[in-house]
């Protein structure tokens, strides 16, 4: 199920390229639009948090098409000519990749302070950095960049998620403002959010793209392995 989602998931965005964004309406229903709107009317900053859930790409190029500059945070890949055609479809109508790194983590920090938008998948530890949680009842660590960043910047962070319908629409469900406590830790706040991603995920478990590891013996090349099967299912989707 999760091959065939991905595999779904890259054909929509290569299709999205043929297609004029207005008619990105027809397949998508925004629940929670005003969540959204009014972080970044505030003008202090918005991080979106999100999961590697549903078709994450179509609601990024929906919420850029109704406004929404954003910079996304990715994890870093040795190019091929298939993932350059991923990261070409992806920045299309003003949506920037940031692959982290600690010059990415201060671009974003900038970012905020200047009332943009960030986007962070917060469901895998790319770094291998990140605080050790617990995720669906097992120990493992996640990435604590986008509590870190809000508490820091004072920016309000925003949770955000894809759902694929079985009519092949969408629903982008937009939660209210995830609630930040500053004078609890950020292993505290971030728990916060894991239980948003908790509710989605497990309702949706056969949506959740995640071709890596989570929990146990997680492989050092796990990365490469995914970027790997990513890269198969572009080419040959692609392929004329």
């Amino acid at each position: 199920m999760v091959f065939k989602n991905t595999a779904k998931n890259y054909f929509d965005l290569i299709m999205l390229s043929q297609s004029r964004f207005k008619n990105l309406e027809g397949r998508t229903t925004i629940e929670g639009w005003h969540h959204l709107a009014t972080a970044v009317a505030s003008g202090k900053g918005t991080i979106i948090v999100t999961a590697h859930l549903g078709n994450i790409d179509f609601a990024g190029q929906v919420l850029a098409a109704h406004g929404i500059e954003m910079a996304v945070f990715i994890k870093p890949f040795e190019s091929t000519p298939a993932l350059r055609k991923i990261a070409e479809l992806r920045q299309r109508n003003t949506c920037r990749l940031l692959p982290i790194s600690k010059s990415s983590m201060r671009d974003g920090l900038q970012i905020l302070r200047n009332g943009g938008t960030l986007a962070i998948f917060c469901d895998r530890d790319l770094q291998g950095n990140g605080l050790e949680v617990k995720f669906f009842g097992g120990e493992t660590t996640l990435p604590a960049g986008a509590v870190s960043l809000a508490l820091r910047s004072g920016s309000t962070i925003v949770p955000i998620f894809s759902v694929r319908e079985s009519s092949n629409r969408f629903v982008i469900h937009i939660e209210p403002p995830l609630k930040l406590v500053t004078d609890q830790s950020v292993r505290e706040n971030l728990e916060r959010l894991i239980a948003v991603m908790e509710r989605y995920i497990g309702k949706y478990p056969g949506q959740w793209m995640m071709l890596d590891p989570v929990w146990g013996n997680r492989m050092a090349n796990a990365t490469q392995q995914s970027l790997s099967i990513e890269s198969a299912i572009v080419e040959t989707l692609t392929h004329d």
